[in-house]
């Protein structure tokens, strides 16, 4: 990781605020992404494994002739729609997932952790537009978020044989085609065809990048407060399953309480 990148612990609620106010009025527009492990990195799922970001025009392929009896509605003939529905359904992609809303982040980093319950958990802080100045993209001042499922400009520097015209990832809107996506307020960073990297290594990643840890120590205080403010497993994963979680988790309080 850059040196260079600000990192912050903050053992409260009121603390991770405080921070987040901070942040949020010294840049125009901040995006957030929760890590259950603070050692996480900030790369898509096509660059995680055995996998490559070459194969996923070949993904999207196979993913199109199958998935269509499972779709209620059919996606128009558009690369990027059919990558967003990708991601949702857990085909690996060159997007990265990110939120507007820092408690959907915060809630994403500490309320599902069964894998990880003995690390810190961590928020990523990003300023998108700061981040789309390193690209080679020519992006208008009033684009300067581009929503890839209709900027041209966009489409034809991160479409998958376009290796050479991009470096850096791009920060993006996209069709809100599902409705986890509205729910987690998502917004996304597509990855360039490239070797891999995670965005954090990048040398001026200081610029748009800010990490925020939470101690595992202060995680159960912290989603205490969260479900105070209404924020639960069904509110960032809006379906059933989700909704079962949340009831077994309120029994379990209950009982706590009443011994």
């Amino acid at each position: 990781m850059n040196p260079e990148i600000e990192i912050i612990t903050t053992e409260s609620f009121p603390e991770f605020l405080t921070e987040i106010e901070r942040i949020s009025q010294a840049d125009s527009s901040v995006w957030f992404r929760g890590n259950s492990n603070h050692n996480y990195t900030l790369s898509p799922s096509i660059f995680r494994g055995n996998y490559e970001p070459k194969y996923e025009q070949s993904f999207q392929t196979k993913f199109k002739s199958r998935a269509l009896p499972y779709l209620t509605n059919r996606p128009v003939e558009n690369y990027w729609e059919w990558l967003f529905i990708m991601q949702h359904h857990g085909v690996p992609t060159r997007l990265l997932d990110w939120s507007s809303s820092a408690l959907v982040a915060l809630g994403f980093a500490i309320m599902f952790r069964e894998d990880h319950i003995d690390t810190d958990a961590a928020i990523w802080c990003l300023n998108p537009i700061n981040l789309n100045e390193s690209t080679r993209v020519v992006l208008t001042p009033e684009d300067k978020i581009p929503d890839i499922s209709v900027n041209g400009n966009a489409q034809a520097s991160f479409k998958i044989e376009a290796a050479a015209r991009a470096d850096y990832p791009i920060a993006i809107t996209g069709p809100l085609n599902n409705k986890r996506i509205a729910a987690q307020k998502g917004t996304f960073t597509l990855f360039p065809n490239t070797n891999k990297f995670n965005l954090e290594d990048k040398a001026d990643a200081h610029n748009f990048l800010t990490k925020i840890i939470i101690p595992n120590a202060n995680i159960e205080a912290f989603k205490n407060q969260l479900y105070y403010l209404g924020m639960t497993e069904s509110t960032i994963y809006p379906d059933l399953n989700n909704l079962a979680l949340e009831i077994k988790r309120e029994y379990n309080q209950n009982l706590e309480a009443d011994v």
